[in-house]
């Protein structure tokens, strides 16, 4: 039940309205069709791949709403048992903070040295062994449903997710608000004036992202019906990417702002949602390749080829020890999304009792698994439903 909720959120978390924007000189248009993208062996694009079993004691994972890496530690955020869970970079369980059920986003602070979390309008902050720190209150913030998400565009300024607060004499809300110093900023993205709120629209903690590139400030936000990804700092917003999929695939332009859709757009895209294109699920950036997630599968996108690969059907060779590297490898009809990445791996995860069983099949092909994997399963007790294998993997810097 709770997996099934999970796995459906993931399709339309965060899914905001589209409103119409100038197109920005440096905006750059990408036509693709994911139907038509390139396939094949994992070698053929990536350079390397690990395994890092994870297991906690007396907690379920077997979905990862949010994953964060830092030099000692994956820090986990399930909601299957309502809890942040610290493993060790081997992947042995190490702490677990419980949260409250609104809270599903955590932050690292404290040059990642600290992890926050924010039950509105209480915010605690622990160390990496899960003691508490500091509590505090977090005062009049932009909240709903899912608790006051946050990001951090750099060491002075914070922008919230909104979907209620009202802050300038237009009387429009806006989707961004940035406060520096706890004081209010700027409004940033304003809803369509007689846009007519749904609970989808509450599902705003997975719109932003790090940026990883030279400049190395703001972040990459994405959001519900809308093929454009944004760059975000303090003081402003800007389209960069904008998707063009098929007119097969995509949602009609105006869908966003026809009042005849009011109260209606949730329903539509759950009769849909095999069909349509809804929103960019997950994305990030290195160097020359775009990494982004689409009804539920994931992809590579080389900006100077133009070239698109489905990384989610990648087939297993002797590079993973012909181990798959997502949900969509052990079986074709599971969809698998981006879990992180970390500036240089793309992170997967798969379930412990399924991989276990493809690691049976491939055993006489592949010879030897590595020493992490067989050391996981030689213990009965992690062959369960509630356990996952964190796949990293490092793809290669061009598609050629």
């Amino acid at each position: 039940m709770i997996r099934g909720l999970v796995c459906l959120m993931v399709l339309m978390v965060a899914m905001l309205p589209s409103v119409a924007y100038a197109q920005h000189s440096e905006l750059k248009k990408i036509r693709i069709n994911p139907e038509a993208a390139l396939e094949g062996k994992l070698s053929q694009y990536a350079e390397e791949v690990q395994f890092i079993p994870l297991a906690a004691a007396a907690c379920q994972l077997t979905y990862i709403l949010q994953l964060e890496v830092t030099d000692n530690h994956y820090v986990v955020l399930s909601k299957e048992c309502n809890a942040v869970l610290i493993f060790t970079r081997a992947g042995d369980f190490h702490a677990k903070i419980d949260v409250a059920k609104n809270v599903f986003r955590f932050r690292l602070t404290n040059n990642r040295q600290n992890i926050e979390v924010i039950s509105y309008p209480d915010v605690y902050v622990y160390d990496f062994d899960g003691r508490l720190q500091l509590q505090s209150k977090l005062g009049d913030r932009p909240h709903g449903q899912f608790g006051a998400i946050r990001f951090a565009l750099d060491d002075a300024h914070d922008v919230y997710y909104n979907t209620s607060l009202k802050t300038s004499k237009d009387s429009l809300v806006y989707q961004l608000l940035v406060y520096r110093d706890g004081k209010l900023a700027k409004s940033l993205l304003p809803y369509p004036e007689n846009y007519r709120f749904e609970f989808i629209d509450q599902l705003g903690f997975n719109n932003f992202s790090r940026v990883y590139t030279e400049e190395d400030k703001g972040a990459y936000y994405i959001r519900n019906y809308d093929y454009q990804v944004y760059h975000l700092t303090p003081s402003s917003v800007k389209p960069v990417y904008q998707f063009i999929f098929p007119l097969t695939m995509s949602l009609p332009g105006n869908f966003a702002t026809d009042t005849a859709l009011n109260g209606r757009r949730t329903t539509f895209m759950r009769e849909n949602i095999d069909r349509l294109i809804y929103r960019i699920n997950v994305f990030y950036r290195k160097d020359n390749l775009l990494f982004f997630s689409v009804s539920n599968h994931s992809y590579l996108y080389d900006l100077e080829s133009s070239r698109l690969v489905n990384a989610s059907k990648l087939t297993a060779d002797s590079l993973s020890w012909y181990l798959p590297i997502s949900e969509t490898g052990i079986n074709s009809r599971n969809g698998s999304v981006y879990v992180g990445f970390d500036g240089t791996w793309c992170y997967f995860s798969c379930f412990a009792t399924s991989f276990y069983d493809r690691m049976n099949v491939e055993r006489n092909k592949a010879g030897k698994f590595p020493e992490a994997l067989e050391k996981f399963f030689s213990n009965r007790r992690n062959i369960r439903d509630d356990a996952v294998i964190l796949v990293r993997v490092k793809f290669k810097n061009r598609i050629l």
